[in-house]
């Protein structure tokens, strides 16, 4: 009776880790590619000594949540480094609510006696915390449907609008934005219907965002070395063939990539 026990432990822990494993993080729907888990965020907060930092995701990590949370490791060109959590109103699966698989932000506030306003609707599907920050301000996130082509969307943070989002398919970029990404860092080898491309009209901090979503190893590698921002995270990575996703932040004044986003499941 025990070793059948044991037997289905084990096969629920495998099978919530292989979910985590194969979760878009910006997209946020389930795909045949891989995705980093947590150890590159870990490896990273250790060698710079960010001990009270690690310790808040371990904590999440600890709630074992079905479908896992993302994390960001955010990197100025001044080296300086972000760390954000995003979490999930809906399943990557059926897309809809489910805040018993995912984490309902009263469940979250409750187990970790922060105290603060979060909208009483349930109309947001994402909100992040700048986990340095004790988790007190999270930034909620809304999207509405537009037309075929474009799923508008935008967050808010302390009642601030943050960032109009505008989120594509490869093959259907509105006109206007198609300048910004670069095609040799689109990830082509997704379902052609996933929109796994994303623009974001930072107004608050005025930048523009680029978002890839599930890219190669190489494809990192060769973001970073290009835009010479956080190689850092190369140092001692062997690639196993997991995807990445990656923000790049572009000064709306310069023209210049101030700042890169690198993006995981936290598993």
């Amino acid at each position: 009776m025990y070793s059948i026990r044991c037997i289905l432990i084990v096969s629920i822990i495998i099978s919530i880790n292989k979910l985590a494993s194969f979760v878009l993080p910006f997209s946020y729907q389930l795909t045949s590619k891989k995705i980093v888990n947590s150890d590159l965020l870990f490896r990273v907060l250790e060698g710079g000594g960010e001990i009270n930092i690690l310790d808040k995701f371990k904590n999440i990590l600890d709630m074992n949540i079905y479908y896992k949370p993302t994390w960001g490791i955010k990197i100025d060109r001044f080296g300086k480094k972000e760390y954000e959590l995003y979490f999930y109103n809906y399943t990557p699966d059926k897309r809809m609510l489910d805040i018993i698989n995912t984490v309902d932000i009263k469940v979250l506030w409750d187990k970790f006696e922060i105290n603060g306003e979060y909208p009483n609707d349930m109309n947001y599907v994402m909100y992040s915390y700048d986990i340095e920050n004790d988790m007190k301000s999270p930034n909620f996130y809304y999207v509405g449907y537009t037309n075929d082509h474009i799923d508008y969307g935008h967050s808010e943070k302390n009642n601030i609008m943050q960032n109009k989002y505008y989120r594509y398919r490869v093959y259907d970029i509105d006109e206007i934005h198609k300048k910004y990404f670069e095609e040799r860092f689109i990830p082509r080898d997704y379902d052609s219907e996933l929109k796994v491309i994303f623009l974001a009209d930072k107004l608050y901090r005025e930048y523009i965002g680029i978002y890839y979503d599930g890219v190669k190893f190489e494809t990192l590698k060769e973001m970073l070395i290009k835009y010479d921002i956080g190689t850092e995270l190369l140092d001692n990575y062997v690639d196993d063939g997991c995807r990445f996703s990656i923000s790049v932040d572009v000064s709306k004044k310069s023209g210049d990539v101030v700042r890169i986003g690198v993006y995981g499941i936290l598993y």
